[in-house]
């Protein structure tokens, strides 16, 4: 595993996964959010290396529902 996904999945765990029923109920990402997935270099861990992401895939990154079509892992953002 790399640091990336293992920060991702511990970053998933005490910060993302127990604040979702909130989040989703607020329709608003926190930034505090978004500070975290920056200070653990994930902020654009989707994007392209040649764009300064790490092009990691959301399967890459152990994302729930990830590869399963019409899945997106979240109630918040529709299936295609």
């Amino acid at each position: 595993m790399t640091r990336a996904v293992a920060a991702a999945r511990r970053l998933a765990d005490e910060v993302l996964f127990p604040d979702a029923m909130r989040v989703d109920r607020l329709d608003v990402l926190p930034a505090a959010h978004l500070d975290a997935l920056a200070a653990e270099g994930l902020w654009g861990a989707a994007a392209p290396p040649e764009r300064g992401g790490l092009g990691l895939s959301l399967p890459d990154l152990g994302a729930p529902g990830a590869g399963a079509p019409g899945v997106t892992g979240s109630p918040s953002i529709p299936a295609p």
